[in-house]
């Protein structure tokens, strides 16, 4: 078996390097040269052009994703260095003739590397790659200016399907997320599931690895393995963890060199391709090798913005996003011509070709990006985020609350004397013989009804005091009953003798007068007794109604 290089090269102006023996060693565990290999052909010289046209046509993808943080794996001729890869290309290996990887005689591999990731002009902002800010990984696998020596004697381009195979697993092992394969081999059907054992395991670890892997699906071409015999199989791209690219030409009509079969996923352009700022710009490029490089750069670009999606989600996606046939799918194109702006917009996140895209064609939304419409408002990040505000300012209301409970509050005046004080008692001038409240009887030692109560226990009443003294007694609050008689000369309280108001003038507390005050309600409606007191004396005889002596005494 022999390795085909996937060609359809159209006038190339070839990015040379220095040969193969010159390069680098990249480290322990690089690979050697191939066994008998030789240069049968010089490198080509390197182009010095500018590629052509002016602004960048994926601008508005840019905006959304680069390929910042992807690493791809160019498994190709080798990349040789050039200025818009310049602090973003690295060596892997060289399964050719040993070294780095950063040498290519065919120029083919670097003109791959260019449509991934390229840097645009900075004038011109043309011939920019599908990621351009993506690092590029290289590995050479295959040249047509190197031959080895088959088992059988003859030579053969230098190419094998088990370095092939090796040289995924380095890739996977160096740190790329997506691998791009721009070459082929075809085997007849009944010896594929053999010849391509090894091959499929290493897709197959690649993917568990969390790697997307994309391969060209060949080009028919009579001099080499995939003459066109629909009895042959196409390797990588047979196997189902591979995304197989189809090429088309610019109105999506298949191109005649572009190898079909149900393995066939999704197509790009890759008729009349202008090439990136690693070519001369002056000549067109046509060959499925050209159409993978789209493809790979759309999935490097879904790693970067949606990080969490396996390899094969990523591959659902790039198949449900793209531009279906009319008739559904069909063995040229797979599932349709990619679509980066609706594969890096389309919703829900998780999409699934459907069986028969002609009949349910997959619904995808592209007007996230600038300038292409207004996009569906989605309130769940309103509600969500109405839901949190206000989670944040329950708790911080009840924190504040707990806070005012807690802090004890300044004492009030009253409650730093022991209560209100006690209000004054009015009393009239001259009256300076009045007890003091603290000698006045407590309300729990007074009758019923009798007792005032004091300013600690409750508030004194507005209105006129009740316990006024008496303008007959002394100064207690309390009315003044006169000194017990027996019906004397003093027992009388008016000039003409016996009781006033119809009383009877003998016994103890019998006399009283018009201008005082009657004896305070008990509660309740009952009258309370008058109290009883000690009496200070009694007055001197006279025949004629005198006031008392304390009384005397105020006055």
């Amino acid at each position: 078996m022999r390795t085909a290089l996937v060609t359809g090269l159209v006038g190339l102006a070839l990015l040379g390097g220095g040969p193969a023996a010159m390069a680098d060693d990249p480290g322990p565990g690089a690979p050697g040269p191939a066994e008998g290999v030789q240069q049968r052909q010089e490198c080509a010289p390197t182009a010095t052009g500018r590629a052509t046209g002016s602004g960048d046509p994926l601008a508005a993808v840019h905006r959304l994703a680069d390929g910042t943080g992807q690493r791809i794996a160019v498994i190709d001729t080798g990349v040789s260095p050039h200025p818009s890869l310049a602090g973003r290309l690295s060596g892997g290996g060289d399964y050719v003739a040993g070294g780095d990887g950063l040498s290519d005689c065919d120029g083919h591999g670097t003109e791959v590397a260019g449509l991934l990731a390229a840097a645009p002009d900075p004038v011109t902002r043309s011939g920019g790659g599908i990621a351009p800010a993506a690092e590029i990984l290289s590995l050479r696998q295959s040249s047509s200016r190197f031959t080895v020596t088959g088992p059988d004697g003859r030579d053969r381009p230098a190419g094998e399907i088990d370095t092939l195979a090796a040289a995924i697993e380095r890739s996977v092992a160096m740190g790329a997320t997506v691998i791009n394969i721009s070459e082929v081999v075809c085997v007849p059907a009944d010896r594929a599931v053999d010849a391509g054992a090894p091959l499929q395991r290493a897709v197959r670890k690649a993917t568990e690895a969390g790697v997307v892997v994309v391969a060209a699906a060949g080009n028919a071409d009579p001099s080499g393995t995939c003459t066109g015999d629909p009895g042959l199989r196409p390797m990588p791209a047979l196997f189902d963890d591979v995304v197989a690219v189809g090429a088309v030409d610019g109105a999506d009509r298949p191109a005649p060199f572009s190898v079909p079969g149900d393995w066939v996923d999704v197509a790009a352009q890759g008729v009349d391709v202008r090439p990136s700022a690693t070519g001369n710009g002056s000549s067109l490029l046509s060959g499925t090798s050209y159409a993978a490089p789209v493809v790979s750069g759309i999935a490097a670009l879904l790693r970067e913005r949606f990080p969490s999606l396996t390899p094969d989600q990523i591959a659902d996606r790039i198949r449900a996003t793209a531009r279906h046939p009319a008739h559904g799918r069909d063995e040229h194109v797979g599932f349709g011509v990619v679509d980066p702006q609706a594969a890096l917009t389309a919703e829900p996140l998780l999409l699934r070709p459907a069986p028969d895209p002609a009949a349910a064609p997959v619904p995808r939304d592209t007007s996230v990006l600038p300038g292409l419409g207004e996009r569906p408002v989605d309130h769940t990040p309103a509600v969500l985020g109405g839901l949190f505000a206000a989670l944040i300012l329950g708790i911080a209301t009840t924190a504040a609350i707990r806070r005012v409970r807690a802090t004890p509050s300044p004492p009030h005046p009253h409650d730093r004397l022991g209560g209100p004080p006690d209000l004054p008692v009015l009393a009239r001038p001259g009256d300076s013989a009045r007890p003091s409240s603290s000698a006045r009887p407590s309300s729990s030692a007074r009758p019923s009804g009798s007792a005032r109560p004091s300013g600690s226990a409750r508030p004194r009443p507005c209105g006129p005091p009740t316990d006024r003294p008496s303008i007959d007694g002394p100064a207690t609050g309390r009315p003044w009953t006169g000194p017990p008689s027996t019906g004397g000369p003093g027992a009388a309280r008016s000039t003409t003798g016996g009781a006033p108001h119809g009383s009877p003038g003998t016994g103890r507390g019998s006399a009283t007068r018009p201008d005082v005050p009657p004896p305070r309600s008990a509660p309740h409606g009952r009258t309370a007794p008058p109290p009883t007191r000690t009496p200070v004396g009694p007055p001197a005889p006279s025949t004629t109604p005198t006031r008392h002596p304390e009384r005397a005494a105020r006055r």
